[in-house]
Protein backbone atom coordinates (compact mmCIF):
# COMPACT_ATOMS: atom_id res chain seq x y z
CA UNK A 1 0.00 0.00 0.00
CA UNK A 2 1.30 3.62 -0.57
CA UNK A 3 0.20 7.24 1.03
CA UNK A 4 -2.32 8.66 -0.26
CA UNK A 5 -4.50 5.16 -0.31
CA UNK A 6 -8.06 5.78 0.73
CA UNK A 7 -11.22 3.43 0.92
CA UNK A 8 -8.76 0.47 2.19
CA UNK A 9 -9.99 -2.86 2.25
CA UNK A 10 -8.55 -5.93 3.54
CA UNK A 11 -9.57 -9.63 2.78
CA UNK A 12 -8.48 -13.31 3.37
CA UNK A 13 -9.76 -15.48 1.08
CA UNK A 14 -8.49 -18.92 0.07
CA UNK A 15 -5.29 -18.75 2.12
CA UNK A 16 -4.70 -15.68 0.37
CA UNK A 17 -3.97 -12.21 2.05
CA UNK A 18 -5.83 -8.84 -0.06
CA UNK A 19 -5.68 -5.60 0.05
CA UNK A 20 -8.25 -3.37 -2.38
CA UNK A 21 -7.57 0.41 -2.29
CA UNK A 22 -8.39 3.86 -4.34
CA UNK A 23 -6.21 6.47 -5.01
CA UNK A 24 -5.59 9.65 -7.70
CA UNK A 25 -2.98 8.72 -9.76
CA UNK A 26 -3.55 10.03 -13.44
CA UNK A 27 -2.85 7.48 -16.17
CA UNK A 28 -0.80 6.28 -16.51
CA UNK A 29 0.29 6.08 -12.59
CA UNK A 30 4.03 5.49 -13.64
CA UNK A 31 5.34 7.55 -10.16
CA UNK A 32 2.89 4.64 -8.60
CA UNK A 33 4.00 1.78 -10.41
CA UNK A 34 7.75 2.97 -9.67
CA UNK A 35 6.59 3.34 -5.89
CA UNK A 36 5.39 -0.70 -5.75
CA UNK A 37 8.18 -1.81 -7.84
CA UNK A 38 10.96 -0.02 -5.58
CA UNK A 39 9.19 -1.23 -2.34
CA UNK A 40 9.31 -4.72 -3.51
CA UNK A 41 13.01 -4.72 -5.49
CA UNK A 42 14.02 -3.73 -1.88
CA UNK A 43 12.26 -6.79 -0.03
CA UNK A 44 13.71 -9.13 -2.87
CA UNK A 45 10.96 -9.64 -5.25
CA UNK A 46 11.17 -9.96 -8.75
CA UNK A 47 8.89 -8.55 -11.28
CA UNK A 48 7.54 -12.18 -13.65
CA UNK A 49 7.70 -11.17 -17.17
CA UNK A 50 4.95 -13.77 -17.79
CA UNK A 51 1.87 -13.99 -16.56
CA UNK A 52 1.86 -16.71 -13.78
CA UNK A 53 -0.99 -18.39 -14.44
CA UNK A 54 -1.14 -18.52 -18.25
CA UNK A 55 2.96 -18.95 -19.37
CA UNK A 56 3.82 -17.34 -22.96
CA UNK A 57 1.30 -13.93 -22.53
CA UNK A 58 3.41 -11.24 -21.55
CA UNK A 59 2.48 -9.64 -18.03
CA UNK A 60 2.05 -5.28 -17.53
CA UNK A 61 5.42 -5.63 -16.84
CA UNK A 62 6.27 -6.00 -20.41
CA UNK A 63 2.92 -5.08 -22.39
CA UNK A 64 2.19 -2.40 -20.06
CA UNK A 65 -1.37 -1.35 -19.94
CA UNK A 66 -4.24 -2.56 -21.66
CA UNK A 67 -8.11 -1.48 -22.31
CA UNK A 68 -11.47 -2.93 -22.48
CA UNK A 69 -14.94 -2.83 -22.66
CA UNK A 70 -16.49 -4.85 -19.62
CA UNK A 71 -19.75 -5.88 -20.78
CA UNK A 72 -20.17 -7.80 -17.56
CA UNK A 73 -21.25 -4.18 -16.13
CA UNK A 74 -24.41 -2.53 -16.67
CA UNK A 75 -23.82 0.12 -18.33
CA UNK A 76 -20.86 -1.75 -19.69
CA UNK A 77 -17.35 -0.03 -18.64
CA UNK A 78 -14.32 0.97 -20.57
CA UNK A 79 -11.86 -0.52 -18.45
CA UNK A 80 -7.84 0.40 -18.40
CA UNK A 81 -5.84 -2.07 -16.58
CA UNK A 82 -2.23 -3.24 -15.83
CA UNK A 83 -2.13 -6.71 -14.27
CA UNK A 84 1.26 -8.82 -13.14
CA UNK A 85 2.83 -10.77 -10.93
CA UNK A 86 6.01 -10.61 -8.84
CA UNK A 87 7.62 -13.33 -6.93
CA UNK A 88 10.22 -13.80 -3.92
CA UNK A 89 12.94 -16.57 -3.57
CA UNK A 90 10.47 -18.53 -1.51
CA UNK A 91 7.96 -19.05 -4.55
CA UNK A 92 5.95 -16.50 -3.21
CA UNK A 93 3.80 -14.73 -5.77
CA UNK A 94 2.25 -10.85 -5.02
CA UNK A 95 -0.46 -10.59 -8.01
CA UNK A 96 -0.90 -6.53 -8.87
CA UNK A 97 -3.77 -4.79 -10.68
CA UNK A 98 -4.39 -1.42 -11.16
CA UNK A 99 -7.31 -0.12 -12.73
CA UNK A 100 -9.07 2.49 -14.02
CA UNK A 101 -12.71 2.55 -14.88
CA UNK A 102 -15.79 4.46 -16.32
CA UNK A 103 -19.45 3.85 -18.02
CA UNK A 104 -19.03 3.53 -21.48
CA UNK A 105 -21.25 6.25 -21.80
CA UNK A 106 -19.15 9.13 -19.83
CA UNK A 107 -16.97 11.38 -20.19
CA UNK A 108 -12.96 9.36 -19.18
CA UNK A 109 -11.79 8.94 -15.77
CA UNK A 110 -8.34 8.46 -15.79
CA UNK A 111 -7.63 10.44 -12.49
CA UNK A 112 -9.89 7.74 -9.81
CA UNK A 113 -7.73 4.59 -9.72
CA UNK A 114 -8.44 1.07 -7.82
CA UNK A 115 -5.12 -0.83 -6.92
CA UNK A 116 -5.64 -4.99 -5.54
CA UNK A 117 -2.69 -6.62 -4.53
CA UNK A 118 -2.82 -10.22 -3.48
CA UNK A 119 -0.25 -12.01 -1.55
CA UNK A 120 -0.50 -15.77 -2.19
CA UNK A 121 1.87 -17.92 -0.23
CA UNK A 122 4.04 -20.92 -2.71
CA UNK A 123 1.89 -23.58 -2.07
CA UNK A 124 -1.10 -22.19 -3.51
CA UNK A 125 0.53 -20.54 -5.85
CA UNK A 126 1.88 -23.58 -7.43
CA UNK A 127 -1.18 -25.41 -7.00
CA UNK A 128 -3.47 -22.83 -8.89
CA UNK A 129 -0.62 -23.13 -11.82
CA UNK A 130 -1.10 -26.66 -12.02
CA UNK A 131 -4.41 -26.46 -12.38
CA UNK A 132 -4.39 -23.45 -14.82
CA UNK A 133 -1.65 -25.30 -16.80
CA UNK A 134 -3.79 -28.63 -16.76
CA UNK A 135 -7.22 -26.83 -17.74
CA UNK A 136 -5.35 -25.11 -20.57
CA UNK A 137 -3.67 -28.52 -22.00
CA UNK A 138 -7.64 -30.21 -21.45
CA UNK A 139 -9.31 -26.61 -23.20
CA UNK A 140 -6.30 -27.62 -26.32
CA UNK A 141 -7.52 -31.22 -27.00
CA UNK A 142 -11.28 -30.61 -27.01
CA UNK A 143 -10.70 -28.11 -29.50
Amino acid sequence: MVPGAQKIRYAKLHGTDQILYEIKAGYPAKALLEEITKKLEIKGWKPLPEDYLNPGLPSSHVRGWTDFIDGTKSPERIVYQWLAQWENKSGDILWCTLRYSYPRSANPNLEDLTVSEIFIPAKIAEEGKQAALQTNAENKKSK
